[in-house]
C-alpha cells in the first residue's frame, strides 16, 4: 500500500474544489439564464394578452348598434 505523499494530496484536493467550484457556478449561471428567460417570456405573454384584449374590445365596440351608443 503506497503512501500518498501530503502535498500531492493537498493539490489533488485543491484541484477537485475547483472542479466542483466551477461546476456549481456552471449551474447557477444556467439557472439565471433560465430565469431571465422565463421573466422575459412572462413579459411577452403578459403584451400578448394585454394586446389580445384590447383587439378584442375595438371588435365589440364595431360590433355595437350604433344606436346602442
Amino acid at each position: 500500500m503506497s503512501m500518498t505523499h501530503p502535498r500531492k494530496r493537498s493539490w489533488d484536493n485543491l484541484r477537485k474544489a475547483t472542479a466542483t467550484c466551477q461546476s456549481n457556478l456552471s449551474i447557477q449561471q444556467r439557472r439565471a439564464t433560465l430565469e431571465s428567460e422565463s421573466k422575459r417570456l412572462r413579459n411577452s405573454n403578459e403584451s400578448l394578452s394585454s394586446f389580445c384584449n384590447l383587439r378584442h374590445t375595438i371588435w365589440r365596440a364595431r360590433m355595437v348598434p350604433e344606436k346602442l351608443w
